[in-house]
């Protein structure tokens, strides 16, 4: 016999359902936007906010590579203290499983009509979403983003800046985190500052909503890669460079030898690739240059 999920009996074995629904409440579904410049920790937050997410027990597929193996609140120190001292009696172990990895490929659009009740995090959200693939998408697949609270599902993305998106996705986008970086006396901090959208579809920065802060953990640096899109690409570049260990006398001398005047050390010259040495060795003076008749005499 079915059971509506508030009308299940005491003895359903899918009574821990409801115990977990209750536990965490509704989920809010919508589009959250992360953007700030290059390097400053937009990867960083919205993994932490994963994270932390699925350990509340969400359901999450990704467009890059986070290491997590799931979490048992077993293993955490607060929760086992509310367990001594009677304050929980059951705990829940979340499994990595809930974690998904969804590239975007020819059939991304299509997985994503089928997703429900999750959510979707997208680093580097234009690739899926600009003005470029929108415009290729049917009605239905462009209902499935902005109907996303019809089909409790969320969408998260990272931008540098909101305009890289098409207009109608960043107009239906219901919060954008400005993140950026501070470096102080050795710590790193992420600031993600919360905006709404304000005149001519920008974002509003004149009116902060909230502010969260994030310490640099080695956790989360070690979640995910920055460099996923090389896939298996070798590096092209090697550094040439070489290890010194000078002693206290070695480094005294070569500093008293720099006030006194004494020249460094002299290296060896470089060997020139041929086409470099065949390369003119002195540049015309502008004014020496033959123009094109009827060329301004300024460019």
């Amino acid at each position: 016999m079915e059971f509506p999920i508030n009308l299940k009996p005491v003895n359903d074995p899918r009574r821990d359902e409801i115990d977990l629904a209750a536990l965490f409440g509704p989920a809010e579904h919508g589009l959250y936007g992360y953007y700030g410049r290059l390097g400053q920790g937009k990867t960083y937050a919205m993994t932490a906010d994963i994270i932390a997410d699925l350990k509340r027990g969400a359901v999450w597929y990704v467009n890059y590579p986070i290491y997590w193996t799931g979490y048992d609140e077993r293993e955490n120190l607060m929760q086992l203290f509310l367990g001594v001292i009677g304050l929980r009696k059951k705990y829940y172990e979340f499994k990595d499983e809930n974690l998904h990895y969804l590239p975007v490929d020819e059939n991304f659009h299509d997985t994503v009509q089928k997703l429900t009740d999750c959510k979707i995090g997208l680093d580097e959200g234009y690739v899926a979403y600009d003005s470029y693939e929108m415009a290729k998408l049917t009605m239905a697949k462009r209902q499935t983003i902005f109907h996303a609270r019809h089909y409790d599902r969320s969408f998260y993305y990272t931008v540098q800046r909101p305009t890289s998106i098409h207009t109608t996705l960043r107009s239906q986008t219901n919060v954008f985190y400005k993140v950026s970086k501070i470096q102080l006396f050795g710590l790193v901090l992420f600031k993600r500052t919360e905006y709404d959208l304000g005149q001519n579809e920008q974002v509003d920065e004149d009116n902060p909503l909230s502010v969260k802060w994030y310490f640099g953990k080695s956790e989360i640096f070690g979640a995910y890669d920055t460099k996923y899109l090389r896939g298996s690409i070798e590096p092209s570049q090697i550094t040439h460079v070489e290890i010194h260990r000078p002693g206290w006398v070695e480094l005294v001398q070569r500093l008293i030898g720099r006030f006194s005047g004494e020249e460094a050390l002299e290296r060896p010259a470089p060997v020139l690739p041929a086409y470099i040495e065949q390369l003119p060795k002195t540049v015309k003076r502008n004014w020496d240059i033959i123009r094109p008749p009827n060329t301004p005499s300024n460019l």
